[in-house]
């Protein structure tokens, strides 16, 4: 039988860190509706590396996993 975790603190740092991405993204990507076409696109690679810094916070097993996929 798996025994389950009733603690919420992941999901708490989730909404925390969430919130914080969504700032670091409107600091660094500026506002959308300014963007040209090429600009827009390239925050994709913003996102995603805010994205993966959030996931490394919350779940730090990651964090090896990530260094290994990007240094290859």
């Amino acid at each position: 039988a798996r025994i389950i975790s009733r603690s919420t603190f992941k999901l708490e740092c989730a909404v925390l860190s969430w919130n914080e991405l969504l700032r670091l993204r409107r600091e660094i990507g500026g506002t959308k509706e300014s963007m040209n076409v090429y600009e827009r696109t390239s925050t994709t690679k913003v996102d995603i590396e805010l994205a993966w810094n959030m996931v490394m916070t919350m779940f730090p097993s990651t964090r090896k996993r990530h260094y290994y996929a990007t240094s290859v």
